[in-house]
């Protein structure tokens, strides 16, 4: 049996990567995490969980609220109505025109 077969097949002796991929792969792991990634990580759990409720009672009256979400590479505020909740996707509608992902928000004010 040849050596090429041995291991994980033909593919063993196929592993190889371009320079450019390499170089591209190298500057992505140096830059920074944007401030909009930090901040959103900084959040604790009483406060999702606080904005979670007021998320829930601005739906259920319809009130207008403003969002504070984490946008690359700067945040963004998004003013509306909820119009859409989506549970599975974890996504809230403004609107009927932006989908907003619940674990990007960072604040909201009524």
């Amino acid at each position: 049996m040849s050596k090429k077969l041995q291991g994980n097949g033909l593919f063993e002796s196929s592993r190889m990567m371009l320079f450019e991929h390499r170089d591209a792969l190298i500057a992505r792991q140096q830059q920074p995490h944007p401030a909009s990634y930090t901040s959103r990580r900084g959040l604790d759990e009483q406060h999702r969980e606080e904005i979670a409720a007021r998320l829930g009672a601005a739906l259920s009256h319809g009130s207008p609220i403003r969002l504070t979400v984490a946008d690359y590479p700067d945040n963004r505020i998004i003013e509306g109505i909820i119009t859409r909740y989506d549970a599975a996707g974890r996504r809230i509608r403004l609107n009927d025109e932006h989908w907003v992902r619940l674990e990007n928000i960072i604040d909201m004010e009524e």
